[in-house]
C-alpha cells in the first residue's frame, strides 16, 4: 500500500518470527477508513507459503452468535474431521449448524484445531478484520485458543478501530498494538490521481483536510470536479472527513435507484453467510442481479465469483443506515422465514431485529434460543435472548418470567450489574406471589454479594412473609437462603434462627425442599458449637453428600460445598477434599460458577491446615483468577486463603495486600465471614514479621465477632493459636488465659481437637509447663496439622531448658524447612544457635513457580495424563508439556513420579536432627 512502508515491514516481521515457531497477536488500529483492511488485503496477497485463515467482521451480524467463526473455518471444513473427539463434533456442529458450546468447550476445539493445522503447514496466518465488530461467541473462542499458545507457528493479525478494540486487545496475551495514522502527501496524490489528474498542491491540501484518511481522500477523488482538480476552483468547504465520512457514503448509497438500495440492504443482512442460502433469499424477495448494476457502476459493490460483496465494509454499514426500519424489518423477516425451524438461534436474532413491540413468535423463539445457550452454560448469551424475548411479550407475566431469568442468568455469568437491574424490573412488575419470591432469591443474592448483604437479607425475609402460606416450597428457600446470609455476617444465632424457621415453613412443602432446610440448619448448628446435640442430624448430612455425582439436582450440589466446610471445621480432611472434587466437577457441569470457584477455595483452606501449601496456592489462585478476570469482582475468600500461605512463606507485603482486599471486600458488602478470615491473614503476616500488637488488634476483632454472633465451633476459623500467642509475647498473660479457658469450654461442648490443642498450648505457655506443649503438638500430630503442631513444638524451647527440647526443636525445625516457611525457620534456627542451609523445596515449589505451572504441578500431583490436564485447565496438550518441563527445571526434579512426591505429600513425622 501506497506510504505505508512502515507498517508493512511490522507486519512482514510478525509472519517471519512466526515461522519460526513464535507465535503472535497484532493488531493495527486505526480509525475508519484509514486503510487497515488494505494493508491487510495486501499482505494476503503476498503469502503463498502459509496456510491462510480470513474473516471480517460485519456490524449486522456482531450480535448473531458464532458468524465469526463460522466464516473462518468453513473453508476448512475437511480439517475438522480430522480432529480428536469430543473437539471434532463442537467444531463441526459450530460450524455446520451455528450451534455453540459453552465458551471453554469451544474455544478447546478452537485450539486443538489451530495445533492440528501446525502440525501439517509451515505457518498459519490468520486475518480478522474488523475486529470489533465480530459476535461476542467467536470473539472469546478466539482469544481463548490464542492465550493459550506457546510454540505453534502461528500469527494471528487483527483490525480493529480506536476505542472499540481496547476490550478485545486485552482479551489476548502480550497483544502488540500499532496505530495508523493517516497517509503522507505522496500517498494522498497517488490516491487521488487515480481518478484523474491532480495537482500537487491540491493533494497536499486535500490530505491535510481529511486528516490523511484514505477513504475519505478516495471519496473525495470521485466528487472532484476538473477545475478543483487542477487547483483552479476551491476543495468542498467543508470537506467531507472524520465524522462526516459516514454521511459521504450514505449520499453514495442515496442516490441509487430504490430497488438497488433494497438489494443492497439484502446484501448487508446475508453477505457473511452462506452464498446458496443468501441466493434463496435474493429470490424470495424479487431480487436479481440487474439491482445490483447501478451499485457496481458506481464503485459500491464488486463482482466476485459467488456474486456481490461490498467493496468497503463502511459501505455495507452505510446502506444500512439509509434504510428506513420497516425495510430493515421486512428483510429480517424474511431471513427468519427462510430458515429450517431447528436453527432456532439464528431465526431468534432475525426475529428480535424484525419485530417491533410486541410479537409472541418472536418472544417464543427468543426464549428457545436462550434455553440452548443455557444448556450450554453460555449465561451471557441466555440472558441476552431472555431480555429480548422480554421486550416481545404479550403480558406483563411473560414480561417479568423473562426478565427474571435474564438476571439469573447474568448473575450465574457472574454479572451481578447487569442482572440487578433485570431482576428489579421484573420485580417491580409482579404482585407478591410465587414467581416474585422465586426472582426475589436471585435478586437478593446478587444485592448480598455486591452491593450491601443486610439489603439482600432483609428483601428475602420480607418476601417469605408475604407468600408463605400460599407457596412454602419457596418460602423455606427463602428464609434459608437469608439464614445462610446471615451466618456469612457473623451472626449464627440469628441464623439459626431463620434456618429453623425455614423448616417449619417447609412441612408442607416437597421433600427437597425438606431434605435442604434440614441440610442447612444442621450445618449452622454444627458451626453454632451444638454438634454434641445433632446425633441424629449428622448421618443425613453424611447420606446427602453422597449423593453429589452426576446428574443430581443444583441444590445437592449447593449443599454439598457445605459439607464440604462442615468437613473442615471437623478436621476431616480426606472427606472434606474428596466431597470438594466432586462439587466442583459437578459444578462446573451445570453452570454454578460461583459454586465451583468457592469451593476452589474451601479446598485451598483444607490444604492449608494439612500442611499442603502448594495446593492451598494452586486452589485459591483458581477463585482470584476467576475473580480478577471477572468484568465485576464480587466477594472472593480465596485473597484470604492465599494470603495466609504468603504470611506463612514470608512473603509479607503480598500477604498484606491479599488480606486486606478481603477485608475491604466484606467490610463493603458487610460478610464478617470474609472480613475475619481477611484479619487471620493479616494477622499472621504481621506475626511473621514480630507485629505482635498489629496482630492482636485484628485477632481481637475475630474474637468479639465470635463471641457476638455465637460462632462457637473452634474449628471453622484457626485463629485462636495466633491470638494466645501474641497475647503472651505482649505480657498479656490474663487476656490470653480468658482465650484459653473459652477454648476448654469449647472443647467440652464440642470434642474439638483443635481446641484441646490449642488450650494446651496455651497453658504451657502461660505456665512454663512443656509437658502442655508437648501434649499440644501430638495432638495436632494426630488431626494432620503439621505447621500448628511445629509451632507448639517450637514454642517449648521459649519456656523450657533447650537441652531438654532439642528433639523438639529440631523436628519443628525439618517441618518449617519442608513446608517453606522461612519467617519460623529463621526463629527456630536462632533458638537452636545454628543457621539452616535447607534448600526448602516446598519452598521453591510455592513460590518459584508461576501460577498456571502450579495449577499443572497440582494436575499432575493428582495423577492426570497431559490431555487430561489440558482438558481439566482449558489448555493444550503441547502447552501442558511445556509447562511440566519448566517445572522439572524449577524443582530439579526428573519424572512425574518425583514431582507427585514432592507436591502432593502431606508432611510426615520426621526423626531428630542428628
Amino acid at each position: 500500500m501506497q506510504g505505508r512502508a512502515t507498517e508493512q515491514a511490522l507486519l512482514r516481521g510478525v509472519i517471519e518470527r512466526t515461522r519460526l515457531g513464535a507465535p503472535e497477536v497484532f493488531m493495527l488500529r486505526g480509525a475508519a477508513g484509514i486503510g487497515k483492511s488494505t494493508l491487510l488485503n495486501d499482505l494476503c496477497g503476498s503469502i503463498d507459503d502459509a496456510l491462510l485463515i480470513t474473516a471480517t467482521g460485519i456490524e449486522s451480524e456482531h450480535r448473531l452468535p458464532l458468524a465469526g467463526l463460522i466464516e473462518m473455518f468453513h473453508p476448512l471444513r475437511a480439517w475438522l474431521d480430522l480432529l480428536e473427539s469430543p473437539h471434532r463434533e463442537v467444531l463441526i456442529r459450530a460450524v455446520d449448524r451455528g450451534e455453540s458450546s459453552s465458551p471453554v468447550v469451544l474455544g478447546l476445539a478452537v485450539l486443538h484445531c489451530i495445533e492440528l493445522l501446525d502440525k501439517t503447514h509451515n505457518a498459519i496466518v490468520a486475518v480478522l478484520d474488523d475486529f470489533h465488530w465480530f459476535d461476542e461467541e467467536s470473539a472469546s473462542s478466539i482469544q481463548f485458543a490464542f492465550r493459550r499458545l506457546t510454540n505453534e507457528r502461528v500469527a494471528l493479525l487483527l483490525a480493529a478501530r480506536p476505542g472499540e478494540s481496547t476490550g478485545f486487545a486485552s482479551g489476548f496475551a502480550g497483544v502488540s498494538v500499532t496505530d495508523i495514522g493517516g497517509v503522507d502527501d505522496a500517498a494522498s496524490h497517488w490516491i487521488l490521481s487515480s481518478f484523474g489528474d491532480v495537482s500537487l498542491s491540491v493533494a497536499r491540501t486535500a490530505r491535510i483536510a481529511c486528516g490523511g484518511n484514505p477513504l475519505a481522500l478516495e471519496q473525495l477523488g470521485r466528487i472532484l470536479s476538473p477545475e478543483q482538480r487542477r487547483g483552479v476552483l476551491p476543495l468542498p468547504d467543508p470537506i467531507p472527513m472524520g465524522e462526516r465520512l459516514t454521511s459521504v457514503l450514505q449520499a453514495r448509497v442515496a442516490d441509487l435507484p430504490d430497488a438497488t438500495q433494497r438489494a443492497l440492504v439484502v446484501l448487508a443482512l446475508t453477505g457473511g453467510t452462506d452464498r446458496i442460502w443468501a441466493s434463496s433469499i435474493f429470490t424470495a424477495l424479487g431480487i436479481s442481479a440487474g439491482d445490483f448494476v447501478a451499485a457496481e457502476d458506481c464503485g459500491v459493490v464488486v463482482r466476485e465469483p459467488g456474486g456481490f460483496v461490498f467493496s468497503h465494509p463502511l459501505l455495507r454499514s452505510a446502506a444500512l443506515a439509509q434504510a428506513d426500519d420497516a425495510l430493515r424489518r421486512g428483510v429480517h423477516r424474511a431471513v427468519a422465514r427462510s430458515l429450517p425451524a431447528d436453527e432456532v438461534e439464528r431465526r431468534a436474532y432475525h426475529l428480535d431485529l424484525g419485530s417491533e413491540g410486541s410479537d409472541p413468535t418472536a418472544a417464543e423463539v427468543l426464549e428457545q434460543a436462550a434455553g440452548l445457550a443455557a444448556k450450554r452454560c453460555d449465561f451471557h448469551a441466555a440472558a441476552r435472548a431472555w431480555e429480548r424475548a422480554a421486550r416481545h411479550s404479550a403480558t406483563r407475566i411473560d414480561t417479568a418470567r423473562r426478565l427474571g431469568e435474564a438476571g439469573s442468568a447474568m448473575w450465574r455469568a457472574n454479572r451481578p450489574d447487569l442482572g440487578i437491574p433485570f431482576s428489579e424490573e421484573a420485580w417491580g412488575l409482579l404482585e407478591p406471589g410465587e414467581l416474585r419470591a422465586t426472582i426475589t432469591l436471585n435478586l437478593a443474592d446478587m444485592i448480598s454479594f455486591w452491593q450491601d448483604s443486610t439489603r439482600g437479607i432483609q428483601l428475602l425475609i420480607d418476601e417469605a412473609r408475604s407468600i408463605d402460606d400460599r407457596s412454602p416450597a419457596v418460602a423455606a428457600s427463602l428464609l434459608s437462603t437469608a439464614a445462610n446470609l446471615v451466618a456469612l455476617q457473623g451472626d449464627f444465632r440469628r441464623a439459626v434462627e431463620l434456618s429453623v424457621a425455614s423448616e417449619g415453613v417447609a412441612r408442607l412443602a416437597d421433600a427437597e425442599t425438606q431434605l435442604g432446610c434440614r441440610a442447612l440448619t444442621t450445618h449452622l448448628r454444627l458451626l453454632h458449637g451444638e454438634i454434641r446435640d445433632l446425633d441424629d442430624s449428622l448421618p443425613d448430612l453424611a447420606a446427602l453428600a453422597t449423593f453429589v455425582g452426576p446428574g443430581c439436582p443444583e441444590s445437592l450440589v449447593t449443599l454439598g460445598q457445605l459439607v464440604v466446610f462442615d468437613r473442615l471445621a471437623l478436621a476431616q480432611w480426606e472427606g472434606a477434599d474428596e466431597l470438594a472434587a466432586r462439587v466442583i466437577t459437578e459444578a462446573r457441569a451445570v453452570g454454578l460458577r460461583g459454586v465451583e470457584i468457592f469451593t476452589h477455595a474451601i479446598r485451598g483452606e483444607v490444604a492449608w491446615r494439612r500442611g499442603r501449601w502448594i495446593e492451598t496456592r494452586a486452589e485459591s489462585l483458581i477463585e482470584i483468577q476467576h475473580n480478577d478476570e471477572s468484568e465485576v469482582p464480587v466477594s472472593s475468600f480465596g485473597h484470604a486463603t492465599l494470603a495466609r500461605v504468603e504470611a506463612g512463606l514470608g512473603m509479607v507485603e503480598s500477604s498484606k495486600h491479599n488480606a486486606r482486599l478481603a477485608i475491604e471486600q466484606g467490610q463493603r458488602v458487610g460478610l464478617g465471614a470474609l472480613e475475619a478470615w481477611g484479619r487471620h491473614a493479616l494477622a499472621l503476616a504481621l506475626i511473621a514479621e514480630d507485629d505482635y500488637s498489629g496482630a492482636v488488634l485484628n485477632l481481637e476483632w475475630i474474637s468479639d465477632l465470635c463471641t457476638r454472633g455465637e460462632i462457637r465451633e473452634p474449628g471453622t476459623l484457626w485463629w485462636q493459636g495466633d491470638l494466645v500467642e501474641a497475647l503472651w509475647r505482649r505480657g498479656r498473660a490474663g487476656d490470653a488465659q480468658r482465650v484459653v479457658d473459652t477454648l476448654k469450654v469449647d472443647f467440652e461442648r464440642t470434642g474439638s481437637g483443635w481446641a484441646a490443642a490449642i488450650a494446651a498450648r496455651g497453658s504451657g505457655l502461660l505456665l512454663s509447663d512443656a509437658s502442655a506443649l508437648r501434649e499440644s503438638a501430638a495432638i495436632l500430630d494426630q488431626i494432620e496439622a503439621p505447621f500448628e503442631a511445629a509451632r507448639s513444638r517450637a514454642l517449648m524451647a521459649e519456656i523450657a531448658d533447650h537441652r531438654r527440647t532439642l528433639p523438639e526443636l529440631e523436628q519443628a525445625l525439618t517441618v518449617f524447612e519442608q513446608l517453606g516457611a522461612r519467617p519460623w525457620v529463621r526463629r527456630t534456627s536462632r533458638l537452636l544457635g545454628t543457621r539452616s542451609e535447607a534448600e526448602l523445596r516446598s519452598e521453591a515449589a510455592v513460590s518459584v513457580l508461576s501460577k498456571a505451572e502450579l495449577r499443572v504441578a497440582l494436575a499432575v500431583a493428582r495423577g492426570m495424563s497431559n490431555r487430561a490436564c489440558a482438558d481439566t485447565l482449558s489448555l493444550s496438550p503441547k502447552t501442558v508439556d511445556a509447562h511440566l518441563q519448566h517445572i522439572y527445571r524449577k524443582l530439579a526434579v526428573n519424572s512425574r513420579t518425583e514431582l507427585a512426591l514432592l507436591i502432593d505429600r502431606s508432611v510426615q513425622p520426621v526423626r531428630s536432627r542428628k
